[in-house]
């Protein structure tokens, strides 16, 4: 799994690093939706708030994936307005891609539940790991996001 957006100011964690420069133009429209059409992995009842404009928010704390790459969705807007860049090779990725997020079955999600708690201990209770959403990709009469 490779990582993508884990700042202190996004997830509000104090070991993660702070957010990086900002980038010089505004981010890529293509890859903005590119991880917005992440898999959604991860869910808290809470709003990230902007680090950079007080009392706005990023949207809801949300960790999505492709299935190679795993980002809190959040980090999506930051990209957006040009306040992060997006890692070169994320780009390539993407691109290899055509900026369209693979459809992930079940296995794949249990996968990047696994490396979140492994490697940033925060655990899924079962019930959330099993929701009618993760149970569609299955089933197959869901798009899987």
């Amino acid at each position: 799994m490779r990582p993508f957006g884990f700042f202190r100011a996004v997830t509000g964690e104090a070991t993660d690093p702070p957010l990086p420069p900002p980038g010089v133009t505004r981010g890529d429209r293509r890859i903005v939706r590119y991880l917005m059409s992440g898999t959604v992995v991860f869910e808290r009842l809470e709003m990230v708030p902007h680090p950079l404009v007080p009392g706005e928010s990023l949207g809801p704390a949300v960790i999505a994936t492709d299935g190679e790459w795993v980002w809190p969705l959040a980090i999506a807007g930051l990209v957006a307005d040009g306040s992060v860049p997006v890692p070169s090779d994320l780009a390539t990725h993407a691109a290899s891609k055509e900026y369209r997020t693979p459809d992930l079955d079940i296995d794949a999600v249990r996968s990047v539940a696994r490396w979140l708690e492994a490697e940033r201990g925060w655990s899924m209770p079962p019930t959330q790991l099993d929701t009618e959403a993760l149970d569609s990709l299955t089933s197959g009469d869901g798009d899987g996001r």
